[in-house]
């Protein structure tokens, strides 16, 4: 890798690394507010976590495509940071496959599956945005003006933080990954490479593309899974 690729790959580890421990924090803070009845405040900072745990997801991405030789540009990067609805949408790949995509994907209908899922992209960007804009401001709803207090509940900012959580974890999962590329960052581009081949391979081979993907993926796993215990086991 090109010393300004390596440059480049050390300062995106970086800012995960900060954008991560941000979102801890502001667990830790809505924690407090919910153990004092803060409960609308309490749903506000899960939420800006979890955003901040979408933007370690997206610079995931930014260094997958350096592995694999693309440039990235983190200035624009930056700016889809600053859009709510981006990082909604990003985490919305985290959510459940419905049974509605699911068959059209099985009957190779794409175009179908695509609007499924962006139509749920959607409606979870409008649940999220919706909860936290109540969170914050008084609102005027059926002719009576109401606070944050009147729209958010106990129940509501429990299942805030449970959501938290579940993203806190995969968010740790993917820095200590990239704290290894940053400590082997050829061997990583290669196979990163290595993995880009084989997706190109599926385009046009027809079927059924979910199931061929993921014996794609769990084939590649276990090569990579195979040659770490080789590694382990050299003196």
């Amino acid at each position: 890798m090109k010393e300004t690729d390596q440059q480049l790959l050390g300062e995106l580890v970086r800012g995960s690394q900060l954008t991560f421990d941000n979102a801890e924090r502001l667990y830790s803070e809505a924690q407090l507010l919910g153990r004092n009845g803060a409960f609308a405040r309490t749903l506000t900072l899960h939420q800006i976590s979890i955003e901040e745990c979408s933007k370690v997801d997206m610079l995931c991405a930014a260094v997958t495509s350096l592995l694999m030789g693309h440039p990235v540009d983190v200035n624009q990067l930056a700016n889809r940071f600053r859009q709510h609805k981006v990082k909604n949408y990003n985490n919305a790949y985290m959510s459940v496959t419905t049974d509605a995509e699911r068959q059209a994907t099985k009957r190779g209908d794409a175009e179908r599956a695509i609007q499924i899922f962006k139509a749920q992209q959607a409606e979870i960007h409008r649940w999220l945005n919706t909860n936290k804009n109540a969170s914050l401001y008084v609102d005027y709803s059926d002719g009576k003006f109401v606070s944050p207090t009147d729209q958010i509940t106990e129940e509501l900012a429990t299942q805030m933080q449970q959501l938290n959580a579940y993203f806190l974890n995969h968010g740790s999962n993917s820095l200590q990954l990239l704290k290894k590329v940053a400590a082997d960052p050829d061997t990583f581009a290669a196979r990163a490479m290595a993995f880009g081949d084989r997706l190109s391979q599926l385009k046009g081979s027809g079927g059924d593309l979910e199931e061929q993907f993921e014996q794609m993926v769990a084939a590649w796993l276990e090569e990579q899974s195979e040659k770490a215990r080789a590694g382990s086991d050299n003196p």
